[in-house]
């Protein structure tokens, strides 16, 4: 593995939980290719940059988008005190938005 290049491609996420994330890219990815991934969040010490393992669920073509793939996934290997950070930036993240609505 380590002989494999890496690209890093940006995508947007739609939907993070802490089992797994949905993001749009420019990319469509084979159900269970191996992908890591780096995710902003917030902890008690500021926000931090998360690489974790994600194995592909499902990648579909999404019509009309300027993102047309839209991509599921599982962590795997996830640490239980990642789990609980991102757990805790979603909800985070859920209250922010409601108060500003």
């Amino acid at each position: 593995l380590q002989e494999i290049p890496k690209e890093w491609l940006d995508a947007t996420s739609s939907d993070l939980s802490g089992g797994g994330i949905r993001f749009r890219s420019l990319t469509q990815y084979k159900k269970n290719n191996l992908l890591e991934v780096i995710i902003p969040v917030s902890t008690p010490v500021g926000e931090v940059q998360v690489k974790l393992k994600l194995r592909v669920i499902a990648s579909i073509h999404v019509v009309d988008s300027r993102l047309p793939f839209e991509t599921r996934g599982e962590f795997i290997g996830i640490d239980d005190g990642i789990r609980e950070n991102i757990i805790k930036f979603v909800f985070d993240e859920q209250r922010r938005r409601i108060r500003k609505d």
